[in-house]
């Protein structure tokens, strides 16, 4: 079966650029890549630190939600992500699955629809550019009107380059 995916990737921590060519690259080799949104300098979310740049791709796989799960964490770690415990914390590279087709999943380890996505402009813009129309599963309404609907005041501007 083939799948199609929203991954939201974003970035603070040494070359901002490189790292999100390089996380292209290294999700090109796991799927296949149909979409990317611009790039976003974005402020920090949850804290303050230093600007990131975010980004969305569409993609389609062959992987089941977990497994896709597993191989993107794989490609983190690869990167020189390291986790910490608990909260916000800068990150060479980070992937959230925001929509996996119209899948609700609950589990421990994975939620989807992403369950802070909704909150954040800096996912809902990038997501606007690919799929305004993109109709969330658990919150019945368009990214056009999500993005319309959210509260979030930060600064996301695009990227020209």
């Amino acid at each position: 079966m083939i799948y199609t995916v929203y991954i939201s990737i974003g970035t603070n921590k040494g070359n901002k650029v490189n790292n999100c060519l390089l996380a292209i690259k290294k999700i090109k080799s796991i799927s296949n890549l149909f979409e990317k949104s611009s790039f976003y300098k974005t402020s920090s979310w949850g804290y303050v630190d230093d600007y990131f740049i975010n980004f969305v791709v569409k993609i389609t796989t062959i992987y089941a939600p977990q497994e896709l799960l597993g191989k993107l964490l794989f490609i983190e770690k690869e990167m020189g992500r390291v986790r910490e415990k608990s909260g916000y914390s800068s990150r060479i590279i980070d992937f959230d699955i925001i929509f996996f087709d119209n899948l609700i999943m609950n589990k421990p380890n994975l939620l989807i629809p992403h369950p802070k996505f909704h909150l954040r402009k800096f996912v809902l813009i990038p997501l606007l550019e690919l799929a305004p129309n993109f109709i969330c599963p658990k919150h019945e309404m368009t990214i056009m009107e999500l993005n319309n609907n959210s509260k979030d005041k930060s600064t996301v501007e695009k990227l020209l380059f």
